[in-house]
């Protein structure tokens, strides 16, 4: 999972954004700030990867970045 914050708003608020396998599909889940989650199926790895990358891009375009990962 990569969070976003948005620091010129409230950075409080985070979105999240996870790519996974599930049943058999490639599967792009996004965590909106009030908790709710929104899924988005694909055939095959690389759909869902393009997928992503156009999230992830359009959301540092408004604003967001992407926290740093902890272990």
């Amino acid at each position: 999972m990569v969070w976003f914050i948005n620091e010129r708003e409230d950075p409080s608020q985070r979105i999240g954004l996870h790519c996974h396998r599930e049943n058999g599909a490639y599967v792009v889940t996004i965590v909106d700030p009030d908790g709710s989650e929104t899924q988005t199926r694909f055939d095959d790895e690389d759909a869902m990867t393009a997928e992503a990358v156009r999230i992830h891009l359009g959301l540092e375009h408004r604003g967001w970045r992407a926290l740093p990962r902890t272990v």
